[in-house]
């Protein structure tokens, strides 16, 4: 777990991140980015949310708004994440139940020079 600071309009918010790096995308849980006011936009398809067993854990039908973030000391800037309303923020092995992630950033994200400055 790390701490990563999202730089919004009306200032600067830090939050816990989970740095995954076999995630496809970056989530972010539904409340949280209500809570902080970031706007989510409907996706034109659905995507359907699985395990790595293959389970089905839910859908996400939304994407945030672009947001910069500081992570590491390096700003990503554009960065969008898939809003889970599902709680795919939970974590079922008992290690894990203790810990409390706001967002899941995956590392091919982080890794991206596009966004890096």
């Amino acid at each position: 777990m790390c701490y990563a600071r999202l730089l919004l309009a009306d200032g600067s918010h830090s939050i816990a991140t989970f740095k995954d790096s076999g995630a496809d995308v970056n989530i972010i849980d539904e409340i949280l980015a209500l809570q902080l006011g970031i706007s989510h936009v409907p996706l034109s398809c659905p995507i359907l949310a699985n395990a790595l067993d293959g389970h089905l854990l839910g859908t996400v039908s939304h994407q945030t708004t672009p947001v910069s973030m500081l992570i590491s000391g390096r700003v990503k800037r554009d960065l969008r994440a898939s809003v889970s309303t599902t709680h795919l923020m939970s974590f079922e092995d008992e290690l894990c139940d203790s810990l409390d992630y706001d967002e899941i950033i995956s590392e091919s994200e982080k890794l991206n020079p596009d966004l890096d400055l």
